[in-house]
């Protein structure tokens, strides 16, 4: 008979394998593949016995302290997922059609006459409106639900790891410094990088990010491939080879990479949307395959509840290190070494790079920043959640588009926390090993050891082992600003 851990873990494995299903069929474009039911927890999951379970586990000492938290992290991120799956359904289905909203987004990034662009925004806004405001409002009953889950795990276990512990969180003060710190920065490099357009608006900013005069270190479709090439040269092909794949999101349109992985799947997957945002999309392809290579390296045989949960917003060393590769685009020393850029193209690509940078730290931080208790009712947070992506990309961001962008507070923080511990991540290696780190055969050894603890060590707790302090984010971002 399987002992009480035994059950849920298998509970919870089985969940994942679930999950990352209905995250294939979304981005295949077929969102509805499962005709409306509810992702697959197990009987186990869903009734009031698991609090009896995990307290059995850790009473007969099958859980430490340290597992028995991770658990409860791992089942409260189940429950606070249910209310979503229907708004991002909803949201998922509004991105196809006859004429899908993915394609409508490209020409409208892809039109450099205001006028008829702003038109295009506006059209663009009411299409996927109404479900990105209903997966808002289910984020919000999903914080709620996760609280009360925390505390009826802290009433059921004989310790205090369900409770407040379990509550830890990039601080907002974090995030908020990094704003004061890069606003003079922001005020000046944002609007100059709109210089062509009439003027600064979301859409303006969409057009400009995509670097049209930018030209690429080769072709879109040998994207992933070159930048893995890097962690080719460390010794990482076979790794990479054997387990990482590349996978096409249909289901959403902006250039973030995610990582789908699950205990079920043979192989982990980094998926980016169709939209192409040119030097962009290439900075976050190499987000997210950095952070799959995390997920690649993590032991075969690894408890479920030390997982990295991506997708969750769970701890996990992955976003740290995608945070590591993405910053590394704005660095003349990585763009020289590993794809052989020199002279003007370098010197044009590093600026672009770095304002693009610029852009998606703050709208990270932006959106990692509460709302505030005393925000008032659910429009009244999203016009907040507004006014911090406005500031944070100089520029008004109508309450829509701020909705449809916000992942929720657990992963909206685990992003910030990744893209800002991989900038002062980068300057303790750099210290450690030199400039040129990323193609020292010695960082191959660090990397291998934040991978084998994959879920139980987070980017800040990464940073500091090497060296690293929280203030090193804000400077290594100016550091890198033209």
């Amino acid at each position: 008979m399987p002992s009480a851990a035994q059950h849920l873990r298998t509970s919870l494995a089985s969940h994942l394998d679930a999950q990352a299903t209905e995250q294939f069929a979304t981005m295949e474009g077929r969102p509805g593949s499962r005709g409306g039911t509810p992702l697959a927890a197990t009987d186990l999951l869903r009734s009031t016995r698991v609090g009896e379970v995990l307290a059995e586990a850790v009473g007969q000492g099958q859980l430490d302290t340290a597992a028995a938290a991770a658990m409860v992290e791992r089942l409260v991120c189940v429950y606070a997922g249910g209310p979503l799956e229907a708004p991002q359904r909803m949201l998922s289905e509004a991105m196809f059609g006859t004429q899908t909203a993915s394609e409508e987004l490209a020409r409208m990034v892809a039109n450099t006459d205001p006028e008829t662009r702003a038109d295009q925004a506006r059209s663009w806004l009411r299409r996927v409106g109404p479900a990105a405001r209903r997966v808002a409002q289910a984020h919000e009953e999903a914080l709620e639900q996760a609280a009360e889950r925390r505390g009826w795990f802290a009433r059921v276990l004989p310790s205090p790891q369900g409770g407040a512990a379990a509550d830890a969180e990039l601080a907002p003060d974090t995030a908020s410094a990094l704003l004061d710190a890069t606003d003079d920065a922001a005020a000046e490099l944002l609007p100059w990088l709109c210089r062509a357009q009439a003027s600064v608006t979301w859409h303006s900013l969409l057009l400009s990010m995509r670097g049209e005069a930018i030209g690429l270190p080769g072709p879109v479709r040998d994207r992933f491939r070159r930048v893995a090439g890097c962690f080719r040269t460390l010794g990482f092909e076979r790794d990479m080879a054997t387990r990482l794949r590349r996978t096409v999101d249909r289901g959403w349109p902006m250039p973030r990479a995610s990582v789908i992985a699950a205990p079920g799947l043979p192989h982990v997957h980094v998926a980016q949307g169709t939209v192409e945002f040119g030097l962009w999309s290439e900075m976050t392809a190499a987000e997210g395959v950095a952070a799959g290579l995390c997920r690649v390296l993590a032991p075969a045989r690894l408890p479920v509840e030390q997982l990295p949960w991506a997708a969750a917003g769970a701890p996990g060393a992955g976003p740290a290190l995608g945070g590591l590769w993405l910053q590394l685009w704005a660095d003349g020393v990585y763009l020289g070494r590993a794809h052989g850029l020199s002279g003007g193209v370098l010197d044009t690509t590093r600026r672009h790079a770095a304002i693009v940078l610029l852009a998606i730290v703050r709208a990270s931080a932006a959106l990692a920043i509460p709302p505030g208790a005393g925000a008032g009712d659910f429009r009244a947070r999203g016009e907040r959640r507004a006014e911090h992506l406005g500031r944070a990309l100089c520029c008004p961001i109508p309450v829509e588009l701020a909705q449809l962008w916000s992942p929720g507070p657990a992963l909206a923080r685990s992003r910030c926390d990744g893209r800002l511990s991989g900038l002062a991540l980068h300057v303790a290696l750099r210290e450690a090993l030199d400039e040129d780190w990323f193609d020292n055969p010695r960082v191959v050894e660090r990397l291998r050891g934040a991978a084998a603890r994959a879920g139980s060590v987070d980017g800040w707790g990464l940073c500091e082992e090497q060296g690293g302090q929280r203030g090193g984010a804000a400077e290594r971002l100016i550091e890198l600003l033209p």
